[in-house]
């Protein structure tokens, strides 16, 4: 009986290796041929306005953790809590979660570029100008200071 197990085994495994080496010649081959398709035709994509000026930008935060924006901004300047709540209505749900990491990822090496695509990484979403936008307004406050970098 147990060779008649160790048999049916040595079948399958065999049966196994070639369908795993049947669809890696596939997928080699299939990926050869796309980056063929592809090296012939892509162009790199346009900077965004925005990026220029994140690269030159590194904020370094003023106070330890992540803030509470609108407290803070309560706190020290009133008046730029319409620009959050503007900001927070036209990022929508992404806005608290973009925020988070932003800060989060400002140690004051960084440039907004660079955490711009850090959490992009993190979120699974395109990189965009709200972590620009954000420490500017976190800099008119007075939370962040934004350092220029010569590039």
């Amino acid at each position: 009986m147990s060779a008649v197990i160790l048999e049916t085994a040595a079948r399958e495994l065999h049966w196994t290796e070639d369908e795993a080496t049947a669809n890696a010649s596939t997928a080699l081959a299939r990926d050869g041929q796309l980056k063929a398709e592809s090296s012939n035709d892509v162009s790199p994509a346009p900077e965004p306005k925005w990026r220029a000026e994140a690269e030159r930008l590194v904020p370094r935060r003023e106070c330890l953790g992540p803030s509470s924006t609108s407290t803070a901004l309560q706190a020290k300047d009133g008046k730029l809590l319409p620009a959050l709540w503007a900001m927070i209505e036209e990022a929508g749900d992404e806005f608290h979660d973009v925020t988070a990491l932003a800060e989060y990822w400002a140690d004051g090496s960084r440039s907004i570029a660079v955490i711009a695509d850090l959490v992009s990484l993190e979120t699974g979403r395109p990189p965009s100008d709200l972590p620009l936008r954000y420490f500017r307004l976190l800099a008119q406050a007075g939370l962040v200071e934004l350092q220029e970098t010569p590039l």
